[in-house]
């Protein structure tokens, strides 16, 4: 009892420093002082083998903000990327719409309504992309960067439980699966969303920016060609910015909020809910 009692103090003393360090603590301190009760109680038999702990609501609460921050600053639809975020959304919606109402309206200037994939006028896809583009900016990370942003990375951070882990590879953002246990497991999938032709053929980026993104692409595969044809070696045959399995990196589309519908591979029905820029 003693060891239970000392671990949630730990936790809540973490929770509280975390959101004291964070950018987003004003907002943050004016969730529902017990949300996070309730989200103890709820999120389990939605999110099975979640933690419970108030860092980790704490973190995922963040995520939740930073959402909101890329609905309200998009013109386009966006796709929440994380189920650790989800789960607080989940818990939100059913502890009080009216108070998440009030909150989106105060904070981001607009109710963010959690929407069904077939209730979108895009596709999954293109909300994950315009969500993608709308965190990279918001964090300050150049377009051309393999730097996955904190919204994408957070449920691998994380270990979030069957949530999904992004990583970069030879200059593709790409996801896999995040096991019961927290850990990536299986094969990449790259949506095409995430392709830099397909963001300007979205309107996300400029046509300079997308010249700029396949000089690069060329770059590498220039590079690419060069090392395969030396004796450097298998462990050079391919340029990865992999962070699936690091704690900066790597994260996933929320299986109710906007996974990427990247065929039937996906392993969920990869989005039932999303924040609509309408």
């Amino acid at each position: 009892m003693l060891i239970t009692q000392l671990r949630q103090h730990w936790t809540q003393f973490r929770a509280n420093r975390f959101i004291a360090q964070s950018k987003h603590q004003l907002v943050m301190r004016d969730m529902p002082s017990d949300l996070f009760l309730y989200w103890q109680d709820v999120a389990p038999s939605e999110f099975p083998g979640i933690p419970q702990n108030a860092f980790f609501f704490a973190r995922a609460s963040e995520g939740l903000i930073q959402f909101f921050e890329c609905v309200a600053y998009s013109k386009h639809a966006c796709a929440l990327p994380s189920k650790a975020a989800d789960s607080v959304w989940h818990a939100w919606n059913k502890y009080s719409s009216l108070s998440l109402d009030k909150f989106c309206l105060k904070h981001f200037g607009r109710t963010i309504p959690h929407l069904e994939d077939t209730k979108m006028q895009s596709s999954m896809d293109n909300a994950l992309a315009a969500c993608l583009v709308a965190a990279r900016r918001l964090s300050h990370i150049s377009e051309f960067s393999t730097e996955v942003p904190p919204l994408f990375s957070l449920d691998a951070r994380l270990k979030m439980p069957k949530g999904y882990a992004y990583q970069y590879t030879a200059g593709k953002l790409g996801f896999r699966n995040i096991s019961s246990a927290g850990a990536p497991l299986g094969s990449l999938h790259f949506p095409e969303s995430f392709q830099p032709a397909e963001l300007f053929a979205l309107g996300l980026i400029s046509a300079e920016a997308y010249h700029i993104t396949q000089q690069q692409a060329l770059a590498r595969a220039r590079n690419h060609a060069a090392m395969q044809s030396s004796d450097v070696g298998a462990s050079c045959g391919s340029f990865s910015a992999d962070c699936g399995t690091g704690n900066d990196c790597s994260a996933g589309n929320s299986g109710d909020c906007g996974g990427p519908s990247a065929g039937s591979s996906c392993g969920s029905s990869c989005g039932s809910s999303c924040g609509s820029s309408s």
